[in-house]
C-alpha cells in the first residue's frame, strides 16, 4: 500500500482529522485559520470554520491543532490551538452553528500561554 494524494492546491496544512461522530467527514486544518470539511469520498463540502482574523500564521505559528470532544456527535464541542496575533498560544472551545459548522462566535478561551519565541509552539 502506498501513499495516495487526496487533495492539492491548499495553503499550508497542519492536520487532517475526523470528528469520530459517524458522519464520515474529514477535516483539513489550514495553518492560516480555516478548517475545511470533506465527505468520506474526499469531496470538499465547504468551510467548517474560519477564524483566520484571529490567527498569526507562518513558520511555526497559526491554527495548529483541532480536537473533537469524545461526545461531539451529541454535544457539538471541539477544541482548537492557535497562535494569537500577539504571538500567544490560545486553546479554545467552540460549538456549532445552526448549519452544523463551527461557530466562530461561540469561542470560549480555556488557556492562553505567552510564548517567548515564534517557534516550537505546536498544537
Amino acid at each position: 500500500m502506498g501513499i495516495e494524494q487526496i487533495a492539492s492546491g491548499y495553503p499550508p496544512l497542519t492536520l487532517l482529522t475526523n470528528a469520530g461522530d459517524g458522519s464520515g467527514r474529514i477535516f483539513l486544518v489550514h495553518q492560516r485559520g480555516v478548517i475545511v470539511a470533506f465527505d468520506s469520498s474526499m469531496v470538499e463540502i465547504g468551510t467548517f470554520m474560519d477564524i483566520s482574523e484571529r490567527i498569526r500564521s507562518g513558520g511555526e505559528q497559526g491554527l495548529l491543532g483541532v480536537a473533537f470532544h469524545p461526545d461531539f456527535e451529541s454535544n457539538g464541542r471541539f477544541f482548537v490551538n492557535y497562535t494569537h496575533p500577539r504571538g500567544d498560544t490560545v486553546v479554545s472551545e467552540f460549538g456549532l452553528d445552526a448549519a452544523g459548522n463551527g461557530d466562530p462566535n461561540s469561542e470560549r478561551i480555556l488557556l492562553t500561554i505567552a510564548q517567548p519565541y515564534s517557534n516550537h509552539n505546536g498544537g
